[in-house]
């Protein structure tokens, strides 16, 4: 079947994840979707536990999501699951083309279901 979940290259997880731990101003752009739809539902989390959380499920070797294409933005998107709180986490995040930056377009839980 097309587009079915896949092996999320370990160059782009390594990427993000660095810019996750490094939360450098300017780094990662989040959504307003993404900001809101996370504090909803962890309404007494910070900004740094949902990018731990997500670098955690990165750092995971076998982590499979979908490669996203045809975005506003150029770069490489991936969509994928994390936990947080034992609640799954819908993720979707673009490295930027200069790897420098990512942006934050999804975090919440699963509004269409448990698979990709």
């Amino acid at each position: 079947m097309a587009n079915e979940p896949q092996q999320i290259p370990n160059k782009w997880k390594a990427a993000v994840r660095s810019i996750l731990q490094r939360s450098a101003k300017n780094s990662i752009i989040t959504s307003g979707r993404a900001r809101l739809e996370w504090e909803s539902a962890f309404p007494f989390s910070f900004p740094y536990e949902r990018n731990d959380a997500i670098s955690k499920v990165l750092g995971d070797p076998l982590l499979k999501g979908k490669h996203i294409t045809g975005m506003t933005e150029a770069g490489e998107v991936w969509e994928f699951f994390a936990f947080y709180e034992q609640r799954k986490v819908y993720i979707k995040i673009n490295l930027l083309p200069n790897g420098k930056v990512i942006i934050l377009y999804s975090a919440h839980i699963p509004n269409k279901g448990d698979q990709l």
